[in-house]
């Protein structure tokens, strides 16, 4: 559910740093823009309950279209011409880049993300400057597109390009050495994302819950003290003062909040049954939060949602003193809420469907990576289909590190491997992936038809696209191949001499 409250707060960059303000605002699930100045920049984020949805700045670094000129996919004259319209007819970039026909509107979405993302990236790296937030629904912030970014995977992002000194970083780290540490759902939730954007680190395996700081700065070494940095200071490490001792017969949990206060035997077993199901429910889906099936239909699901916040609502604990169970019949509250607004729309409810089946099958479930993985597939198709094959092989195996589930991405990659050494058992495992992802996929059965028309098997090539086309009549990839197959072919017959010919050839 979103939250606004029609409010505004600001203050300055050096006491409040970016990453931590994005975190709490993911956090609140707050709607919102969240403006930030530092003379003459300007950047300005649009959040949608709590997510990053799209970003702005007056970098021209951080403008759409610029990484796609980086990458060689438009080149900087069609950019600045785009530019130039911009100004002309006062639009914004990414408009202006469609309304020059310098990207098409497909080819905008992924030059949008990468806006989105550097602009944030840009934000994160501030030292000073203000910010101000002021709150306000996604229809009061007028056309906003949608190209949400991960807030957890750009402060990992962030970390990773290592925008603090060691010096500083250690600094702050050494005067909060005495706090505990533990993980925030936040970063529960994205763990994904830190293994992809920071694979192999040590850091997180060592976050014992309680564990001091200091011990953690002390075995941290290298590049990784900037990751401990970073969550630390965004707040997606909590940190706390040293657990006190909690009152006897307290529940786990309990801390400060809980030690001089004592609690009726009702009360205490409200607190023991308002902590168990905070544990029973930490990792639960939808389904089971509300404590309906998958299958279970739109009246069920009101029903069950209708029990639940009678059960966590504040009023039915009236009277009763909980201490520190109060904030965890919020937190239940609130995961009632979202299921059931995720669960009621049939739209949302489909792609959580989808979620949980990725997540079953151990496939990537971060919105973000995909999306990240689906721009550098585009990208290195424009790479294929300029025959740059050395520079597109890199390119689809780093999308397939953050998306091996996608056919496609396979498919692409064994026709590169193909194309840039002629190697049929190359390609072949690559394709055979993709077609057991997908056993349907038309790209993988073209480019399984073109490997056996350049090793001589046409007929079998042939046989392969008239199936495809049987099913899918206008393929035009199918259809491109096997018109090229035609030909080579007829290249093939025309060369061959008549009688006359080879009796002249053998006198």
């Amino acid at each position: 559910m979103e939250r606004s409250q029609n409010q505004s707060a600001e203050g300055r960059v050096a006491d409040k740093p970016v990453a931590q303000l994005l975190v709490e605002i993911l956090r609140e699930r707050l709607s919102g823009v969240l403006t930030l100045k530092d003379d003459p920049v300007v950047r300005v984020l649009h959040l949608q309950a709590g997510a990053l949805r799209f970003a702005v700045s007056n970098v021209r670094t951080e403008l759409a279209g610029r990484a796609q000129v980086a990458a060689g996919q438009i080149t900087q004259a069609s950019f600045d011409r785009a530019l130039a319209l911009a100004k002309e007819q006062k639009l914004a970039m990414h408009d202006a880049l469609v309304a020059a026909n310098v990207l098409t509107p497909e080819q905008l979405k992924p030059a949008l993300k990468q806006q989105t993302s550097e602009v944030a990236l840009g934000a994160l790296a501030m030292r000073a400057g203000t910010h101000q937030f002021a709150s306000r629904l996604l229809e009061a912030q007028g056309p906003v597109p949608d190209a949400r970014v991960s807030t957890v995977g750009l402060v990992l992002e962030w970390a990773r390009r290592s925008p603090v000194d060691a010096q500083t970083m250690r600094a702050w780290l050494d005067a909060r050495a005495q706090l505990r540490v533990a993980r925030s759902s936040e970063l529960e939730k994205e763990s994904f994302a830190l293994k992809a954007i920071w694979p192999g680190e040590s850091v997180t395996s060592q976050l014992v819950s309680g564990r001091p700081l200091g011990e953690l700065v002390a075995r941290v070494q290298g590049p990784e003290l900037s990751l401990l940095h970073a969550l630390a200071s965004s707040g997606l490490l909590v940190l706390s003062v040293s657990s006190a001792k909690v009152h006897p017969g307290a529940p786990a949990g309990s801390g400060d909040e809980d030690r001089h206060k004592i609690f009726s035997p009702q009360e205490q077993e409200t607190r023991r049954m308002l902590f168990g199901e905070r544990d029973r429910l930490k990792h639960a889906s939808h389904y089971e939060v509300l404590g309906v099936a998958p299958t279970a239909t739109v009246a069920e699901i009101r029903a069950a949602y209708l029990v639940a916040v009678r059960k966590f609502h504040s009023d039915a604990f009236s009277g009763q003193e909980l201490g520190s169970a109060r904030g965890t019949i919020t937190e239940l509250f609130q995961r009632v809420n979202e299921a059931n607004q995720a669960l009621s729309s049939a739209t949302e409810r489909a792609e959580y469907d989808v979620l949980l089946d990725r997540k079953a099958k151990g496939l990537p479930t971060d919105v973000a990576l995909i999306m990240q993985a689906e721009s550098l597939f585009q990208k290195g198709e424009l790479l294929f289909n300029a025959g740059k094959f050395d520079d597109a092989e890199p390119v689809f195996r780093e999308a397939i590190a953050l998306n091996r589930a996608e056919a496609e991405f396979h498919a692409y990659l064994g026709m590169t491997l193909f194309r840039r050494r002629n190697r049929a058992q190359d390609a072949l495992p690559h394709l055979e992936k993709a077609r057991s992802l997908d056993p349907k996929l038309a790209s993988a059965q073209v480019f399984l038809a073109a490997i056996q028309s350049a090793q001589g098997d046409d007929e079998g090539a042939r046989r392969i696209l008239r199936k495809l086309l049987e099913q899918h009549p206008d393929n035009a990839m199918a259809k491109a191949e096997a018109a090229r197959i035609r030909t080579k072919l007829a290249a093939q017959q025309t060369k061959k001499p008549g009688f006359f010919g080879s009796l002249f050839k053998k006198s």
